[in-house]
C-alpha cells in the first residue's frame, strides 16, 4: 500500500477504535479521513482495490455529519462505551482490516532493484521490415512491423524521473487480464507501477561499446513481460532489446495508435500435432526473422544512428539471444541457423516450433536452458533430447517449486500469485534472483570474460536447482 493509502486505513481504524477509550475527539477523525481520501485521489490516484476503504470513509463521514446535525452541542465524555457502541467500534475496526487486505494483496507492482553498477535508460520504437509481408494480418500487403523496447547503460540527468513499467497499460492490461481468466480491470493499478529505468536518458559515455542481448516474449506475452531481467542485464553493461512479435504478442500498440491483437490461429494448440507443428514452425520462423531484422537494424544504428545514441556504441561481435516459452524456441531457432548469436538463454523454451534442421543439427553456441518444474511435457522432453544430442555446449537446469510464469514479472503482481496459477510455490523474489544470476552468469562468461562458476553444477547455495544436463 502507498503512503496515503496506509494513512487512510490508520485514521479510519483510530476513528472507529477510539470510542472504546475516548469519547470526545474521535469524531474529528472522520473529517481527517475524508481529507486524506481527497488528497490521496489527487496525489496517488484512484485504484479499484481501495473501493472498500473509500466506501467506509464516506460512510463514517456521513454518520458523523448526521450526528453533529442531530446533536450540535458537545456531548459529555463517558468513561466506558455502552454495549452497542463497543459492538460497532469492534465491528468497524474489523471492517477496516478486511478492507485493507485487498490493496495489500494487490499492491502497486515494484520491480526488483537491479544489482549492476550502471543507471538504466530505455525507449521504445517501431521497426518496419519492408522486405517481408505480414503473415497474420487481414491485409496481405501489410509490411512486417514490430515494436521493440531497448534498455541500456545510461547517464540520466540529476532531475530525471523513472518511467512506467508498462506503456499503454490502459489498453494492454485489460487484454492480459481477460486472457488469464480474470476481470478486465484486474491490472488497472499497474498504470502506477514504475520501472527502474529513465526514459530517453543519454547513453553512458564512459564505456566504448556494449554487448547486445535480444529477448523474445512467450505466446500471448508482451515485450515488458520480463522487465526484471532486462533491467538487470542493462545495469550490468548490456544493451538489451526486447521484441514485441506482432500478432503473437498479446497486444501491440503502434505509435500511430493502431493495435495488433494476438491471432490465435497462428499457434493452434488445440489442433492435432500434424496441424500444430507446421503452424508453430511457421510462427517461430517469423520470430527468428524478427530477431535477425532487429540485429540488422542495430548494425545500421551502430554505423549511423539518426538519434545519435548508438553510433559506434554497440559491440555486434558479442551478441546474446534469449527468450521465454515460444520466445525461447525462437531463440534456439535463431541461434541454430545464425552465427551472429554467440550465446543463448531459453527460459522454459517451447520446442515444438523449433525446426527439424535445428533440432537435429549442431547447436554450437553455449546455451542455458532453464526450466520450471511444472512446464515440461512429454513432447517437449522428447524434442529436448533431440536437441541436446548434438548440442556442443548446452546445459539444462530446472528450478524446483516453479511454474511457467515464474520467468516473467507476473509473480510480482500479488502474493496470491501461487493460488491464482501465476507461479509455483517457490518465493517470487528467490525465483527472479535465480533467473537473473544464472542468465547473467552465462552472458558474462561468454560476452564479458566472466567466470560462470555457478553454472558448473549443484551447490548448497542453490538447493532449488536440479542440474539435468551439463556440457
Amino acid at each position: 500500500m502507498r503512503t496515503l493509502e496506509i494513512t487512510l486505513a490508520v485514521v479510519l481504524f483510530l476513528h472507529l477504535a477510539l470510542p472504546l477509550v475516548l469519547q470526545r475527539w474521535f469524531k474529528l477523525l472522520a473529517l481527517v479521513a475524508s481529507g486524506v481520501l481527497v488528497v490521496h485521489l489527487f496525489v496517488e490516484g484512484y485504484r479499484w482495490q481501495m473501493l472498500p476503504l473509500y466506501a467506509l470513509t464516506l460512510l463514517v463521514t456521513v454518520f458523523t455529519v448526521i450526528g453533529w446535525m442531530r446533536y450540535p452541542s458537545a456531548q459529555p465524555a463517558r468513561k466506558k462505551p455502552n454495549g452497542v457502541q463497543a459492538f460497532f467500534s469492534v465491528a468497524g475496526c474489523l471492517l477496516v482490516i478486511i478492507a485493507s487486505a485487498l490493496p495489500a494483496v494487490f499492491p502497486i507492482p515494484n520491480l526488483p532493484k537491479p544489482t549492476g553498477p550502471y543507471p538504466i535508460g530505455t525507449f521504445s520504437t517501431m521497426l518496419v521490415d519492408n522486405s517481408r509481408k505480414e503473415l497474420y494480418s487481414a491485409n496481405p500487403d501489410e509490411p512486417r512491423r514490430i515494436m521493440v523496447q531497448i534498455w541500456y547503460p545510461a547517464a540520466p540527468a540529476a532531475d530525471a524521473k523513472l518511467g512506467v513499467w508498462m506503456e499503454n497499460v490502459d489498453k494492454i492490461g485489460p487484454s492480459i487480464s481477460t486472457w488469464l481468466g480474470f476481470p478486465p480491470f484486474l491490472l488497472d493499478h499497474v498504470v502506477y507501477g514504475r520501472s527502474n529505468s529513465y526514459p530517453d536518458a543519454p547513453v553512458m559515455a564512459s564505456q566504448t561499446k556494449f554487448p547486445v542481448i535480444t529477448f523474445s516474449h512467450g505466446w500471448n506475452g508482451v515485450r515488458v513481460q520480463s522487465t526484471f531481467l532486462m533491467e538487470e542485464l542493462a545495469s550490468q553493461g548490456y544493451v538489451v532489446v526486447s521484441i514485441d512479435h506482432t500478432y503473437g504478442a498479446r497486444m501491440v500498440v503502434f505509435p500511430d495508435g493502431t493495435i495488433a491483437e494476438n491471432n490465435p490461429n497462428a499457434l493452434p494448440t488445440d489442433q492435432p500435432v500434424e496441424i500444430l507443428v507446421p503452424a508453430a514452425q511457421k510462427l517461430v520462423n517469423q520470430w527468428a526473422e524478427d530477431i535477425g531484422f532487429t540485429l540488422d537494424t542495430l548494425a545500421g544504428w551502430n554505423q549511423n544512428d539518426p538519434t545519435g545514441r548508438f553510433t559506434n556504441r554497440l559491440d555486434l561481435e558479442k551478441i546474446g539471444v534469449s527468450g521465454h516459452s515460444t520466445g525461447g524456441g525462437a531463440a534456439i531457432e535463431f541461434c541454430g541457423r545464425d552465427l551472429r548469436c554467440k550465446v543463448g538463454v531459453g527460459l522454459d523454451p517451447y520446442l515444438t516450433p523449433v525446426s527439424d534442421q535445428v533440432l537435429d543439427g549442431t547447436l554450437s553456441q553455449p546455451f542455458l536452458l532453464l526450466f520450471s518444474e511444472k512446464f515440461p511435457t512429454e513432447r517437449n522432453t522428447m524434442l529436448l533430447s533431440r536437441l541436446m544430442k548434438n548440442a556442443q555446449a548446452a546445459r539444462e537446469i530446472s528450478i524446483m517449486g516453479t511454474a511457467h510464469y515464474d520467468f516473467s514479472d507476473l509473480p510480482l503482481l500479488t502474493p496470491l500469485a501461487p493460488y491464482l496459477g501465476l507461479k509455483g510455490p517457490l518465493n517470487a523474489e528467490r525465483v527472479l534472483q535465480i533467473n537473473r544470476e544464472f542468465s547473467l552468469a552465462l552472458f558474462n562468461q561468454v560476452l564479458a570474460n566472466g567466470s560462470g562458476a555457478i553454472l558448473t553444477g549443484p551447490s548448497t547455495q542453490y538447493p532449488e536447482l536440479k542440474f539435468d544436463y551439463l556440457p
